[in-house]
């Protein structure tokens, strides 16, 4: 009864793959609640390897192998593997398979037929990063798993690597980041597609306030320092009228009124201009994210007269 209902079983997988081996009998002894055990791992790895779901049949494939290691469930087991791409696996299950003494000369010329195929293995692997991002470049960094670096491009890309487990960090336009863990294997191509997220959301609400604030208040500095300039000409008569009519004292208060003037509108100008050189920074990134740093230096200038004052601003 044992050995019917096992050969019946080895029927199914049979009919899945060349026919390598006869059926034996088992020789040893199992329980009705294994055997129905090892039907359900059987019947199932069958259907999942049909519906080319190999890494489950090769997980059923083994649970039954743990039940009664026939070689025919090994072949099934390096098959599988075979479709999978997983040279390294297949060609070390066909190994233990010609470890064994039970088995026919015709199926060990079969492996051996089967590894030279095989052989050599691929040592390296392939990673193939998509993003989903399509607008502007979008710089990818591949990490090793000690988090040293390893490779830099630009995505999409396939990269060929040693195998090993990475993490590939993407950086988009406007502060968009996205990062992928991924696990390269020996002759296998390793997919992953990036998603990404824009730190700006992370950013506080408050911040764009702060900007038109900065704005605002470099408009005001630069509209008083302007207001003050357009009084030159009116403080300059003054001064002369002053100075024509011989009052020393009024001449003084003049000069002193015109001075203090131009103290103020100089301090309107730079104030102005630094506001407005904030405020359009603070804005610039939390709209559009970090940029690339920048050669040239923030630097202004300052010319000043008796009864005006000019700011010249270089970026």
């Amino acid at each position: 009864m044992t050995s019917k209902r096992f050969s019946l079983l080895f029927g199914i997988v049979l009919f899945l793959s060349a026919p390598l081996i006869p059926a034996p009998a088992f020789a040893q002894d199992l329980s009705e609640e294994k055997i129905k055990e090892f039907e359900a791992l059987v019947t199932e790895a069958a259907g999942f390897k049909r519906d080319g779901d190999h890494e489950a049949a090769i997980e059923r494939f083994e649970a039954a192998a743990a039940i009664n290691n026939h070689p025919r469930l090994q072949m099934e087991i390096a098959s599988s593997h075979v479709a999978l791409e997983n040279c390294h696996e297949a060609e070390s299950t066909y190994e233990d398979i010609l470890d064994r003494d039970d088995i026919r000369d015709d199926l060990r010329d079969d492996i051996h037929q089967r590894l030279r195929s095989l052989r050599p293995c691929p040592e390296e692997g392939r990673l193939s990063i998509g993003c989903a991002l399509t607008d502007g470049d979008v710089k990818l960094r591949l990490l090793r798993e000690d988090g040293s670096p390893s490779r830099e491009g630009l995505c999409p890309i396939i990269w060929t690597v040693t195998p090993g487990n990475y993490t590939v960090v993407a950086q988009g336009p406007g502060g968009a980041t996205g990062e992928a863990e991924a696990v390269v294997r020996p002759g296998r191509t390793t997919e992953e597609f990036i998603e990404f997220e824009d730190d700006s959301s992370e950013r506080p609400t408050w911040v764009p306030y702060a900007g038109y604030g900065a704005l605002a208040a470099g408009a005001g500095f630069l509209t008083a320092a302007i207001v003050g300039d357009l009084g030159t000409a009116s403080r300059s008569e003054a001064l002369r009228a002053a100075r024509d009519s011989g009052d020393a004292e009024l001449t003084a208060q003049w000069v002193r009124h015109n001075e203090s003037v131009q103290t103020r509108t100089t301090v309107f100008y730079v104030s102005g201009a630094l506001f407005l050189v904030a405020g359009g920074g603070v804005l610039a990134w939390h709209f559009t994210g970090p940029t690339e740093p920048q050669t040239g230096e923030l630097s202004w200038s300052v010319a000043a007269s008796p009864t005006s004052a000019r700011l010249l601003v270089r970026w």
